[in-house]
């Protein structure tokens, strides 16, 4: 749902998915798929973006925390985190 919230504001986006089918492939102009917790793809997608963040919340906490070293990551820690 944000990709295509993002198309409709003129937004170029990047999707990450571990699935080939995923709908927000449709509305994006780059994607990667690959597993969540391949540290190497996750990389590559990171030098992509300007920023990242993600729609659901059941990815490997490694991962999301490997992004967070590389790009602006939206959101940011949670203080009670």
């Amino acid at each position: 749902m944000l990709a295509m919230a993002a198309a409709r504001l003129g937004l170029q986006t990047c999707i990450y998915n571990d699935a080939s089918d995923a709908p927000a492939f449709q509305v994006t102009q780059q994607s990667v798929t690959a597993p969540y917790d391949d540290l190497v793809q996750l990389g590559a997608f990171a030098d992509a973006c300007d920023a990242v963040t993600f729609e659901f919340e059941n990815l490997p906490a490694h991962a999301i925390a490997h992004l967070r070293t590389m790009c602006r990551f939206v959101p940011g820690r949670m203080p009670w985190r």
